[in-house]
C-alpha cells in the first residue's frame, strides 16, 4: 500500500480507474503507524528487531537476482 503513493505520484496526470476516498491521507496514517511499530520494536525488543532486519536484508539478493 505505501509503495501505490509514489506509483500514483509518478503519474499524476494519468486518470484512475478508482478514486479512494482522503487520497493520500489514509497511505500517509499507514506509512506513520508502521513506522512507529518499528520504532517501539527496536526500542522494546531491540535483539528480535535485529534479527528481523537481519531476515529482511536476507532477501535482498534474491530480489534483486529474479529482477
Amino acid at each position: 500500500p505505501a509503495a501505490l503513493l509514489f506509483v500514483l505520484l509518478r503519474h499524476a496526470g494519468a486518470r484512475a480507474s478508482f478514486r479512494v476516498p482522503g487520497h493520500p491521507l489514509p497511505t500517509l496514517l499507514f506509512i506513520a503507524a508502521q513506522w512507529t511499530i518499528v520504532v517501539s520494536t527496536f526500542a522494546h525488543d531491540p535483539q528480535r528487531a535485529f534479527v528481523g532486519l537481519g531476515i529482511a536484508l536476507l532477501g535482498l539478493p534474491i530480489y534483486f537476482l529474479s529482477r
